[in-house]
């Protein structure tokens, strides 16, 4: 009896092996089949989402091409609606360009400033200062500072000098501005305190190319002397620093103060340190530089006439950038040092991601000739002004992010896409959705 009750137990233990090793290789099929569940889904979502993006692309595109109004509006909305919404490339060129082409249309945009900016000659940009500058033949010193869609003007000062100003400029954190003028005086402005005179500068019988505040302090360096002398001014004396062999047409500084970038006639570049000690570069193999700017101590972003933007560092060719067909006149960096933006002589304004250069640039064809460009000071916007096809000055404000446009757009659409519209411009099998609420 004994040994039969011992085989039960024996036969119980044994069942209770298999059981167990049953339940594991069923918990263990269990979490295969999890996993590859969750891989299909992640699969189908990625094609989804892949789907959509190159639908919007498409959809920005023949919203350029149909002559309904109302059509090419919506189609570009849906295509920034579908770029947002499954995380597309914020600064996706062709749904930018279908939404300025769109707004534009409408007469929404670029922003037309000539109110503000009338008998303006110059528009200043602080680098890190929240608000723009603008001076004219007037030597009405106006600030401009942006409060969420809306520009305000406040008129600081009348510069008291009595000559012409070949250049004016404003240090970064935009407390001091130094005017350069014809007649080899220097005027440098405390906007702190706007009672007191300027501090008179004189660099002799010479005349001002140009001046440029170092990052790090007060003091600023003079390109004179029809670009055959460099000064640099402590806010306390005045002297020559580098005497030029070849004229300078150009000068920029690194974002630390370290080097000082010079661009001559004949398109050598020159780069001095702290102690004045130069070396020079030649882009033989390029076409002749136009315009360039130092976004940070190891980098020189350069244009030219070619319309290559070259990304060049430590004397050796980083990055070279295509876009344009005609030749690049302005370099400007936007001052989080996120964007690159550069003016073509056919009057196209390219901006670059910094951060992402295998992205094409967004691209904003202007009407009016491009005297200069500044950036809003946050950065969200781009302020062009020239000379339009009447001759007068002009000053617009173009927008680098989608949302504000598609946002406007939408103000004035009076329908959707209809069924057969989504059938025909979207697919056929995508539930239809609506791109703007109307009242």
């Amino acid at each position: 009896m004994e040994k039969i009750i011992g085989l039960l137990i024996f036969l119980l233990f044994m069942n209770l092996d298999v059981y167990g090793q049953t339940k594991k290789a069923v918990d263990s099929l269990n979490s295969d089949v999890i996993y590859l569940r969750k891989k299909a889904e992640a699969a189908i979502k990625k094609a989804d989402r892949r789907r959509y993006l190159a639908i919007a692309e498409t959809i920005a595109e023949i919203s350029l091409e149909v002559h309904d109004p109302e059509l090419s509006k919506l189609l570009a909305i849906q295509a920034h609606r579908f770029n947002s919404k499954y995380d597309g490339y914020i600064y996706d060129q062709k749904i930018h360009f279908a939404l300025t082409k769109a707004v534009e249309r409408e007469g929404l945009l670029p922003q037309k400033m000539e109110s503000i900016f009338k008998g303006k000659q110059r528009i200043i940009s602080p680098s890190t200062a929240p608000f723009l500058f603008c001076i004219g033949k007037d030597k009405l010193l106006t600030k401009l500072s942006q409060q969420e869609s809306e520009w305000r003007t406040e008129n600081l000062l009348q510069l008291n000098s009595s000559c012409m100003l070949e250049t004016a400029v404003v240090n970064e954190t935009g407390d001091l501005l130094a005017v350069g003028t014809n007649s080899g005086v220097i005027e440098v402005y405390d906007l702190t305190h706007l009672n007191l005179k300027p501090k008179i500068v004189s660099v002799g019988n010479q005349s001002i190319q140009q001046i440029v505040f170092i990052p790090e302090g007060k003091g600023f360096y003079v390109l004179a002397n029809k670009g055959l002398q460099i000064l640099y001014y402590d806010l306390k004396k005045i002297e020559e620093v580098i005497k030029l062999k070849d004229v300078v047409t150009k000068l920029d500084i690194t974002a630390n103060g370290s080097q000082l970038v010079g661009l001559d006639a004949i398109g050598n570049f020159h780069i001095w340190d702290r102690l004045f000690r130069e070396r020079t570069f030649t882009l033989s193999k390029y076409g002749p530089p136009t315009d360039f700017v130092c976004p940070n101590e190891s980098n020189i972003i350069i244009g030219n006439k070619a319309g290559e933007i070259l990304i060049h560092n430590n004397e050796q060719m980083r990055r070279i950038l295509y876009g344009s067909r005609s030749a690049i006149t302005k370099v400007l960096v936007s001052h989080n040092k996120k964007f690159l933006a550069t003016a073509t002589q056919d009057n196209f304004i390219l901006i670059w991601n910094l951060n992402s250069l295998k992205e094409r640039p967004i691209k904003i064809q202007h009407l009016s000739s491009i005297h200069g460009l500044a950036f809003s000071s946050d950065d969200q916007s781009i302020v062009v002004y020239g000379i339009n096809p009447s001759g007068q000055n002009s000053v617009d404000i173009w927008p680098i992010t989608r949302a504000q446009m598609a946002e406007l757009l939408c103000t004035t659409v009076k329908r959707n896409l209809t069924h057969e519209e989504w059938e025909i411009y979207v697919a056929e099998d995508l539930p239809r959705e609506v791109t703007c609420p109307i009242n």
